[in-house]
């Protein structure tokens, strides 16, 4: 039977602990759902081999109704040296969830923990069992189709702890050289609109030969998507024609930026969610769309803080909700 690790109820949160939103108590999802994984032991010296995982809603009398946002949309394995294979989608039929996950030939040898991670209104991780795999062709040495989890992204309790590994599988961000993510780091301009260029540009875009901006010159590092930002309004330049990417940007510029390049319709409520916003506020209208959407719920003393510099967990957990929005 399935073991819940941790129901992040309160996983609207963001900002330094002393900001962070509570979280609720977790609902015994183990006393609902019954679990069925095809094999637990895993040979692969003779090739890839498949696991079949499936959830399904059990009879109980927990008192909780047996809603398909307690099914999730992903699995994901885990070993004792923090290797992971890539999030697998599943597919959910008549109340049962099911996915198939490929172990390479070249899978650490080891006990690989099954996570299935929601990603509906209540996002949660719950730990589905254990699959041991032997016969890797590679040993203990990691391969194709294994990726690292930063060292310093292991808390599954964190509310950025899901959205910084879709990052990763998306690969819109691969952390520093030393296997770090930061996440407590303030986010600078050019990292924010490349973080955006990766999620949402067109893969045929080319860049201009200039980027219109005199502080971006075309061996930028961030060249390509600052001009991809820029050319489609998604942020703009200084009136003195600089981008200033090396400036950090805050959680309203944020917010303006995702607003921008949804394009949503959306009319601004008259009465402000937050404290510190009124309809007069600067992106008054894209902080209350994220609001309305629940890509926020800002602070726990009801402010939004919109000219805080927006952290590193912050926009990988912005960038995740909103593709939710975008994407369903």
């Amino acid at each position: 039977m399935a073991t819940v690790l941790a129901l992040l109820l309160g996983f609207f949160a963001f900002g330094a602990p002393a900001h962070a939103d509570e979280m609720e108590a977790p609902i015994p999802l183990a006393d609902i759902v019954d679990v069925e994984i095809s094999q637990t032991e895993v040979d692969v010296s003779e090739g890839p081999v498949d696991v079949t995982v499936r959830l399904s809603l059990s009879d109980n009398e927990s008192g909780h109704a047996p809603e398909l946002a307690f099914i999730p949309e992903h699995v994901r394995l885990v070993d004792y040296y923090h290797y992971e294979l890539d999030l697998i989608e599943g597919t959910e039929i008549n109340g049962t969830w099911e996915s198939t996950v490929t172990f390479p030939e070249d899978t650490i040898e080891d006990a690989w923990t099954v996570f299935a991670a929601g990603l509906t209104s209540n996002s949660f991780y719950l730990e589905l069992g254990t699959v041991t795999v032997t016969g890797s062709a590679d040993g203990s040495n990691g391969g194709p189709g294994l990726m690292k989890r930063f060292t310093d992204v292991t808390d599954m309790d964190a509310y950025y702890y899901y959205p910084v590994q879709w990052m990763v599988a998306q690969q819109i961000t691969t952390g520093y050289q030393n296997g770090t993510f930061r996440p407590a780091n303030p986010v600078t301009r050019g990292e924010a609109v490349t973080f955006l260029y990766r999620y949402a540009a067109d893969e045929d875009f080319t860049a201009p030969e200039k980027s219109g901006l005199i502080d971006v010159p075309p061996t930028h590092n961030f060249f390509e998507a600052i001009s991809w930002a820029t050319q489609n309004g998604v942020v703009n330049g200084y009136t003195d024609d600089t981008f200033r990417s090396g400036h950090n940007m805050t959680r309203g510029q944020v917010a303006a930026i995702l607003y921008r390049q949804a394009e949503p319709e959306h009319t601004a409520p008259e009465e402000s969610p937050f404290t510190d916003l009124t309809p007069e506020s600067n992106q008054y209208e894209a902080i209350t769309w994220l609001a309305e959407n629940d890509i926020t719920t800002g602070r726990t003393d009801g402010s939004f803080d919109p000219y805080a510099n927006v952290t590193r967990a912050e926009i990988a957990t912005f960038l995740e909700r909103y593709n939710r929005v975008l994407n369903g």
